[in-house]
């Protein structure tokens, strides 16, 4: 056996210079594996053809597998080896898996082919360099060691690790691409020259720009055992039509499905359950409807079943409670209606992924202590009716990491113990419920990062919640819209991690303590309380803050100069219904990329300063690059965590998924006077500006005209005179 692996270009030129010639590596005859990742050859590339013993060839981001030529020498080669009828075993050294993928990284989308044998040489799975960007799920906050800015009009995207299920924290299900890359189009002959590859057994074409179904062709369908066509742009076809080739096979041997991510439409046909060899099924974010029909129960090898974010409507069958060896369960994102039992669960006992959020089910339990035949790490009902009572047999999961019973309808009191049941959770979402009584999580697990219990009825003191044990992993608290009172507890010291912190629209009062100076907070939400007092310095160490929103509070004294000076990479600062005065602050004016900056209905006085041209993003000197929050979406979109209220054309509005685009000065209803800067006028980006209820004097600069962006301009109940530039 003679194995070659040159997998970076500067080592293979030193290695051919120095040793072999490129020649004389494709006239080795007994050749099994020859590695070429990230190989840029120039020139003619000798011919495959004496490669007879080839077992395994990685040509992973390279510059010459793009050619129809190259997968006709294959072909033909493995035709010359003694390609199968279909019927009698295939030896391992004439089977491949082909791989098309597009390279995600420089300016040009380089196409790639990985072509992996299955003999005894071990396959190596990937893509060399490639590197995959993910949408959450659940959508949680990303905390600061994994923020990624995106350019413009991209979806907002982190990297991340590729996952296993033993580390399983995000979902990935569709790839992105960054920089402005796209996928690389597969060539409009390349399927028309996959011809008989009739040992065929693996077969992936994913995130290219397919449109049409694979010819019959191509070879043995009945021999396929790993059939990929996710993330390209295959649309108008039933899903039907697209496995009509499998159908027809007595037997098929289809191990594992991918479809998911284009825009395959239609009904999952009765004839799924003809795969009865079927492991892993991916149909994830298509248009695929109708209801889950109950032959899939007959799936009896079928290990992984992902449905999520399709049209599917009707019942859930019961059926599927017959997969024994289901380990993950994900049907999120759909229109399933009615109600689910313990039938549908009964031999489950493999499950640990059970991801099915976003539909209209109601768990209707006939044994009140029912305990579940599984395990579960992830459990996501979002949108389930759950209640009213608290569901009992949750405790019984204790391996959870991931826990989302959000607006389930709970509202009885939580069991004290509840949170203490699962020592390794991660996440924890129970918002959107009327679950009451007093906030009393004693023992909260280690590993808990984040916690959203918002609007809820939760009442009483932050105290036994914040003081008695803490959490030093948490790096996400979301108490908003319950009824808690009394002081914030100044224990903050025992919460060291802490990012995001959101306590808008409660009842909290006296001030805000100092312990809070020493966090790595990049989030603080207070609004709608009765906080009062001054602001303490030692917030200025707050040096990563990106939102300070204080507004509806009791807070008094000056606006800090330290908010200016050492606050810089503020991007909302909202002081809104305070009772502050004296002058604003120049050095409010160092915090260049601010975009909201909300300062109404308080005492101020004296100019607005002339320096507010300073404001880089509001200018459009610097570009946001459509920056996202990363404190939003901990429940899905319509649960963001980092919204605003904020007024606009007269009434006031909570702005959240569109928050990035809001660029506002509000300095209405305080005591200012002067003229307005004509410096305000270079802030090209602004879209509100509510200068109201004030004592300016003087012309309306006659440049006004130039903020094109304007959409909201509100000058009424002031002192102006002359015309109307």
């Amino acid at each position: 056996m003679f194995l070659v692996s040159i997998s970076h270009p500067f080592l293979f030129s030193i290695f051919l210079t120095m040793i072999l010639t490129l020649q004389y590596i494709f006239s080795v005859t007994s050749l099994v594996s020859l590695d070429l990742t990230q190989c840029h050859f120039h020139g003619p590339i000798p011919s495959f053809r004496n490669l007879t013993s080839l077992e395994l060839l990685h040509a992973a981001v390279t510059n010459f597998m793009n050619s129809s030529s190259i997968f006709q020498e294959l072909s033909s080669r493995d035709e010359q080896n003694g390609p199968g009828t279909g019927t009698e075993p295939v030896p391992n050294r004439y089977r491949y898996r082909i791989y098309r993928t597009g390279y995600l990284f420089g300016t040009d989308s380089v196409p790639t082919f990985d072509i992996f044998g299955t003999g005894s040489v071990p396959v190596r799975y990937g893509t060399g360099s490639d590197r995959y960007f993910a949408r959450f799920y659940p959508q949680i906050p990303v905390p600061n060691r994994y923020r990624y800015r995106t350019v413009p009009n991209r979806v907002y995207s982190v990297p991340v690790p590729v996952p296993t299920f033993e580390d399983f924290r995000y979902r990935f299900f569709r790839y992105r691409y960054p920089f402005g890359t796209e996928p690389d189009r597969a060539h409009p002959y390349f399927l028309d020259s996959l011809q008989n590859l009739t040992n065929l057994i693996s077969l992936r074409l994913t995130r290219n720009q397919l449109t049409k179904r694979i010819p019959k062709s191509l070879g043995n369908f009945c021999n396929l055992r790993e059939f990929d066509l996710s993330a390209n742009n295959i649309g108008n076809i039933s899903l039907t039509y697209l496995l009509e080739s499998f159908f027809e096979c007595k037997s098929p041997a289809l191990e594992s499905l991918s479809l998911s991510n284009n825009y395959i439409a239609g009904i999952i046909p009765h004839s799924i359950g003809n795969l009865s060899f079927l492991r892993t099924l991916y149909l994830i974010d298509n248009q695929i409807y109708g209801p889950i029909p109950y032959s899939i129960g007959r799936l009896s090898s079928l290990e992984v079943l992902d449905v999520s974010y399709n049209r599917l409507d009707g019942s859930l069958p019961d059926s599927l409670g017959q997969l024994s060896k289901l380990t993950l369960l994900y049907f999120s994102n759909n229109l399933l209606t009615g109600v689910v039992t313990e039938a549908h669960f009964i031999k489950l006992v493999s499950l640990k992924y059970l991801i099915a959020s976003t539909n209209k089910l109601i768990l209707r339990l006939q044994v009140a202590n029912w305990i579940p035949p599984f395990q579960l790490r992830y459990l996501s009902l979002r949108n389930w009716v759950l209640g009213p009572q608290f569901p009992l047999w949750l405790p019984s999961q204790k391996d959870l990491v991931i826990l989302d019973i959000s607006n389930t309808g709970i509202s009885s009191p939580m069991p004290e113990s509840f949170v203490r049941s699962f020592s390794n959770l991660y996440y924890l979402n129970m918002s959107n419920n009327h679950i009451r009584g007093p906030l009393t999580f004693f023992g909260i697990p280690a590993t808990l990062d984040i916690i959203d219990i918002s609007s809820n009825g939760f009442g009483g003191s932050l105290h036994p919640f914040l003081c008695s044990s803490g959490a030093t992993k948490t790096y996400f608290l979301n108490l908003e819209n319950n009824h808690l009172s009394g002081d914030i507890p100044d224990c903050w010291e025992k919460w060291p991690r802490l990012e995001t912190l959101n306590l808008r629209n409660n009842s909290l009062s006296g001030e805000i303590p100092r312990t809070l100076g020493s966090l790595p907070l990049q989030y603080i939400n207070m609004r709608g309380n009765k906080i009062s007092g001054r602001l303490h310095s030692s917030l200025m160490n707050l040096t990563e803050l990106d939102v300070l929103e204080l507004g509806r509070n009791e807070l008094t004294g000056s606006i800090p100069t330290w908010i200016g000076s050492k606050l810089n990479f503020l991007r909302i600062l909202n002081l809104r219904s305070n009772r502050f005065d004296g002058n604003i602050p120049h050095q409010l004016c160092h915090i260049r990329r601010i975009q909201i900056l909300d300062l109404a209905h308080n005492n101020l006085s004296g100019n607005i300063p002339r320096c507010f041209n300073n404001f880089s993003i509001l200018s459009g000197i610097e570009n946001n690059y459509g920056d996202y929050f990363p404190y939003a979406g901990i429940g899905g979109p319509e649960q963001a965590i980092a919204g605003d209220s904020l007024v606009t054309k007269g009434r006031e509005d909570t702005y959240s998924s569109i928050l990035p685009l809001v660029m506002l000065i509000d300095l209405s209803s305080n005591n200012l006077t002067g003229h307005i800067p004509s410096e305000l006028m270079s802030l090209l980006e602004l879209t509100s500006l509510k200068l109201s209820r004030n004592q300016l004097s003087g012309s309306i600069p006659e440049k006004i005209g130039n903020m094109k962006e304007l959409i909201s301009l509100d000058l009424s109940v002031n002192r102006l005179s002359g015309e109307l530039p």
